[in-house]
């Protein structure tokens, strides 16, 4: 990775999005249902949807009968508490499923919220899965999705119960860059841009956003980081990789 810089930005706010639904252009279809015939598409009746930041994807309560893919944007799992704070639990990127992958249709214990702007493939949870009993391809992708999952979620764990605040952050950060870097090629996107503010990140390792804060200005002070006006950018990738001994293998299966 050399001492390249990469900008992660959260200036997403200025693309506008509706709630509008469409049919998915065949030249955004997300690497889990990429190359199936026209026919499998269209027995799944996919439709696209914008969505503005800030907003739920779906009702945790109802029983889950639609898969969600994002196609653009951002977003997170959490877990909401009664006074106002959260556990994030997952970032999601473009072509990663929204919510845990299960061909069960019931609650979920968790929500999901758009950090921007954000373009979502919905598609019926009932016909995916029976696309998957008759598609070892498609079951193939859903098993590594699932896995990957679970592998981020133990390697969260690991995070925040033995990484002390400077590795911690850093190994979100590069978590985060690696995916994007996996999600860019998948979807042929530009964009290099991850909405975290601190208190995303706070949020997501078990931290105030003071503590965020002050970690941030030692790596800022060893040239490894900024945060400013809501972008986090990353001047030294490799530099961050070495404090907290990343290792990507544990991403491996991402689709």
């Amino acid at each position: 990775m050399g001492s390249r810089s990469v900008t992660l930005s959260a200036d997403l706010e200025s693309r506008p999005a509706s709630r509008r639904s469409s049919g998915p252009d065949r030249d955004a279809i997300c690497a889990l249902l990429a190359g199936l015939a026209p026919e499998y598409l269209v027995d799944l009746k996919l439709q696209v949807e914008s969505r503005n930041a800030g907003t739920e994807l779906f009702n945790p309560r109802e029983p889950g009968d639609s898969v969600h893919i994002l196609m653009e944007g951002w977003a997170c799992r959490d877990r909401p508490f009664g006074d106002g704070d959260r556990q994030i639990t997952a970032f999601m990127l473009p072509g990663d499923l929204a919510s845990c992958w299960t061909p069960i249709e019931s609650p979920f214990d968790h929500r999901v919220r758009t950090l921007t702007p954000c373009r979502v493939m919905v598609a019926s949870r009932a016909r995916l899965a029976d696309l998957a009993r008759r598609n070892s391809v498609i079951a193939t992708r859903l098993r590594r999705a699932m896995r990957t999952d679970v592998s981020i979620l133990n390697d969260w764990l690991v995070n925040v119960g033995r990484r002390q605040a400077p590795e911690r952050i850093a190994h979100l950060l590069c978590e985060l860059n690696h995916r994007l870097e996996i999600a860019r090629s998948n979807l042929h996107s530009g964009d290099r841009l991850i909405p975290l503010t601190q208190q995303d990140i706070a949020d997501a390792l078990g931290m105030t956003s003071v503590h965020v804060n002050r970690v941030v200005q030692k790596l800022r002070a060893n040239q490894l980081l900024e945060i400013r006006k809501g972008s986090v950018i990353l001047r030294d990738p490799q530099g961050l990789a070495q404090l907290c001994a990343f290792d990507s293998a544990y991403l491996g299966l991402l689709i």
